[in-house]
């Protein structure tokens, strides 16, 4: 479990000779445990905040070095094992592994989404920024929500596609096709 990492600013360079990222931070602490980070630290205590400087690494730095990378992909962004197995159970219970083949799960998939969609039409700008608060609406988008995280974990796992990896591999790609401004 991460804790909760509190920043108020951070920087980060690369090593030129080691290629290690060298990360700054001031009034950084944890307000879960109340530990601090050292400058360069983070990748010896990885297990306070690690997520929150993997994130900052990837989206200001493009040049990502071979340390960065082996990094990244050491780290567990998104574990869905415990849900795969559940879905799995779920659907044997009812019989419905012939019905999920990856075709069948991205078109269901393609209509959770759908009904995702449909709560924003016709609303502008500023109204979607509030449907997940609004009464009306709230529990309608957790419920489609969670429809389209199921039917993609479920895809994932009939595909036997790591999501972790993916994610981590497409953070990766970002950071160097979008470099920041």
């Amino acid at each position: 479990m991460f804790c909760a990492l509190t920043l108020a600013s951070m920087r980060a360079e690369q090593n030129r000779t080691t290629g290690q990222y060298l990360v700054g931070l001031n009034e950084a602490g944890c307000s879960q445990c109340n530990a601090r980070l050292r400058i360069a630290s983070w990748i010896n205590d990885c297990a306070i905040g690690c997520a929150h400087l993997l994130h900052f690494m990837l989206r200001y730095h493009a040049d990502l070095s071979r340390t960065a990378k082996l990094f990244a992909m050491t780290q567990t962004l998104l574990d869905t094992k415990k849900l795969e197995n559940i879905l799995q159970e779920f659907a044997d219970a009812r019989n419905w592994q012939k019905h999920h083949s990856p075709k069948n799960l991205a078109m269901a998939l393609t209509g959770e989404v759908g009904e995702l969609v449909e709560i924003f039409q016709w609303r502008s700008e500023e109204e979607s920024w509030q449907v997940a608060q609004a009464p009306e609406t709230a529990e309608h988008v957790r419920q489609e929500l969670a429809d389209v995280a199921l039917y993609l974990i479920r895809l994932a796992s009939v595909l036997n596609v790591d999501l972790n990896a993916a994610i981590q591999d497409k953070l990766i790609m970002n950071a160097k096709k979008y470099p920041p401004l």
